[in-house]
């Protein structure tokens, strides 16, 4: 028979030795993170921001991380796909999204029965860039200014129309809250930036509400006409805000960059990722390389990226409701 004070040494002992197996458990996953390839899912068709921004991370990434990084593209329902397969993946590190705010964020904030929760069923690892959004015309059009657009539009309600990467993006909502100013803009979804922007080149729409790098080449050529942008550029002083047009609600359409993984991604592969994005969007190549591909450079971690995502959802939300987009 054991005697009380030899139980309890013995116990002691037990529950130090179960501890540190499991530190050293948790230790090695880091450790063992990651083992295999990593594929970043994008909800749009290849060519568009999206695509050319990933690319200049996946390829520092998978140095860091020293595993080959795939992309892979999911098209469709203005990235609600992409969305939702990487919601219904293994959250095991292996399966990431690259998207923008607007396109993960906006969709269920205008749905009455959302069919999933932003906020609940994906794990934000960080923010990397932001990419502004412009409202632009073809060089060839009558449509010289913002204020020639909107003139025209509140005389001809609905001949306008205007191409976007998709249902529920920035530009779409765009379109949606002008009808609060009696300015009606048809609008034309597209499968991607890219694809929008293709439209507008070939003077198949009007407009197309777009962010900055697909129409960045043709803006230089003198091929298209930017009218209005969602944050000031110094690359382009003359492209009025839309504060400055009279529109300072439509600000918040800018999007940012976001990387994330399915829920309940384990904290060690969360942690062992977001270090990996935060050391790469330091090296001043990659620094060098959004900018030319005309993105904002930035971070934010996890925290700061789920604070950001309650915050636009909510705000999302409300403007919905408001404008009368949730029947």
């Amino acid at each position: 028979m054991y005697s009380r004070n030899f139980q309890r040494i013995l116990y002691e002992a037990m529950a130090i030795l179960f501890f540190a197996t499991v530190a050293g458990y948790a230790t090695a996953q880091v450790k063992e993170y990651p083992e295999k390839q990593i594929e970043i899912i994008i909800g749009f068709s290849p060519g568009g921001p999206i695509d050319v921004s990933t690319r200049i991370l996946a390829e520092e990434l998978k140095k860091e991380l020293k595993v080959p990084i795939i992309l892979g593209y999911k098209p469709g329902s203005g990235g609600a796909v992409a969305n939702l397969s990487v919601i219904h993946s293994k959250p095991d590190g292996y399966t990431l999204l690259s998207q923008f705010d607007s396109s993960f964020i906006n969709l269920p904030a205008m749905e009455k029965t959302p069919t999933y929760d932003p906020i609940n069923d994906l794990t934000p690892i960080a923010i990397c860039a932001i990419n502004p959004s412009f409202l632009t015309a073809n060089s060839s059009s009558k449509l010289t200014s913002f204020d020639v657009m909107v003139n025209f539009a509140k005389e001809n309600p609905g001949k306008l129309n205007c191409s976007t990467s998709g249902i529920a993006t920035s530009g779409h909502l765009t379109l949606e809250l002008f009808k609060n100013y009696g300015i009606r803009i048809t609008h034309i979804p597209c499968k991607g930036a890219a694809p929008a922007v293709i439209e507008l080149l070939g003077n198949h729409v009007d407009l197309a509400g777009t962010a900055l790098p697909p129409i960045a080449p043709h803006i230089r050529s003198g091929q298209l006409r930017p009218l209005v942008v969602t944050t000031k550029l110094k690359q382009l002083p003359e492209v009025p805000t839309w504060a400055e047009v009279g529109f300072p609600e439509f600000m918040i359409f800018g999007s940012r960059l976001e990387f994330l993984a399915p829920a309940n991604l384990p904290k060690p592969i969360l942690t062992r990722l977001s270090a990996a994005f935060e050391k790469v969007m330091q090296l001043p190549s990659v620094v060098e390389a959004m900018e030319k591909a005309s993105f904002i450079p930035t971070y934010m971690g996890p925290e700061e990226s789920r604070e950001m995502v309650i915050k636009q959802y909510k705000t999302i939300k409300e403007l919905a409701k408001t404008a009368g987009f949730i029947k």
